[in-house]
């Protein structure tokens, strides 16, 4: 398994953690919104977890529902940083996941 590869997997679990976490200090009251934010940064997780069993057991399978767990990601990533604007700046998180996904994309379809 790739250091790199190893350490962009659990950056993605970290973000999905933050994210999820991060309902709470976002949302009062809890609301229907708030649990599709909770329920994004799960995705996340997930996703982040997928690619630390594909980086250590790199079998066909696996590796295509990498690829396409993190293509999805991504658009919805680049998604959100079009809908930002200028704004962007403000959310470095986006630009950060967005960049260990593409990453990530790329580890997975490269192996």
């Amino acid at each position: 398994m790739s250091v790199v590869d190893k350490i962009l997997g659990w950056l993605m679990v970290a973000f999905g953690v933050a994210h999820s976490f991060g309902t709470f200090a976002v949302y009062h009251p809890l609301n229907r919104s708030a649990v599709w934010f909770f329920g994004s940064g799960v995705a996340v997780i997930a996703i982040g977890m997928l690619n630390l069993i594909r980086a250590r057991k790199p079998d066909a399978f696996t590796r295509g529902c990498c690829v396409l767990a993190n293509a999805l990601l991504l658009v919805i990533c680049v998604s959100m940083i079009w809908s930002l604007g200028r704004g962007v700046m403000h959310e470095p998180q986006a630009l950060a996941l967005t960049c260990v996904t593409l990453l990530e994309l790329i580890f997975s379809a490269g192996k």
